[in-house]
């Protein structure tokens, strides 16, 4: 079986493939973090999402060295503007990529404090939202 973050990272691909701009790909990759925002907050606080994230683009950011300029978003009003501009200012494919690893940073952190069944199940919520579509009225 797929996983939910493997889906998410290839339909941005798609995406990108076909031409959707970068500031596209953007969009719909910050709506995703805004409901994962949403989906953690709640049980581990902002300040957790936050350490997650952060730490998140620290390990991606040795693979995409522009995510590091992401790192000074201030994610406790969860605003994530600054990663927005990092996948703006790159290709659509390469947004599209960049936020795919920094997605399995985050998932792989998550899993390795509370367990794969809970991390699949408090972040399944965002996954069926993206799947119907709901991200595309977020993007301008």
């Amino acid at each position: 079986m797929v996983s939910p973050v493997t889906q998410f990272q290839t339909r941005l691909a798609q995406q990108a493939a076909a031409g959707e701009s970068a500031d596209r790909v953007g969009a719909a990759a910050v709506a995703a973090w805004h409901g994962i925002d949403d989906a953690l907050s709640p049980i581990i606080g902002r300040g957790g999402v936050s350490a997650l994230f952060e730490r998140s683009l620290y390990l991606a950011s040795a693979q995409y060295p522009d995510l590091i300029a992401a790192h000074d978003d201030v994610l406790l009003s969860g605003d994530f503007a600054a990663l927005r501009a990092v996948y703006s200012a790159s290709s659509g494919a390469e947004a599209a990529v960049a936020h795919g690893a920094l997605l399995v940073c985050f998932c792989g952190l998550l899993t390795g404090l509370i367990g794969e069944p809970i991390t699949e199940r408090l972040l399944q919520p965002v996954w069926d939202t993206i799947e119907r579509g709901d991200t595309a009225k977020d993007a301008p």
